[in-house]
């Protein structure tokens, strides 16, 4: 049996992290997107690795693509609202 892989693109400010490691400039650790049914609402979480970065910052934009076999579809777009640096 065949296994579906979920390909990815998450662009938060200046910083890029895609499944194809030639498209991004940094790793996705974790996602997590919450949207409403039938609204425009929803929130992202987005933990990016890497050391020698400076944070994103409140306001930079946020995108999260994802393709689960049928071409990449935008499933969030907002704006950076906190910003936690570990």
């Amino acid at each position: 049996m065949a296994r579906s892989t979920t390909k990815y693109k998450v662009s938060a400010g200046r910083y890029t992290a895609a499944s194809d490691a030639r498209q991004g400039d940094r790793q996705l650790l974790s996602l997590v997107v919450e949207r409403g049914m039938g609204t425009s609402g929803g929130r992202c979480v987005v933990v990016l690795g890497g050391t020698g970065h400076a944070p994103v910052a409140a306001g930079d934009d946020v995108k999260v693509q994802l393709d689960a076999g049928r071409g990449m579809l935008t499933v969030f777009t907002g704006k950076a609202y906190g910003v936690n640096q570990r």
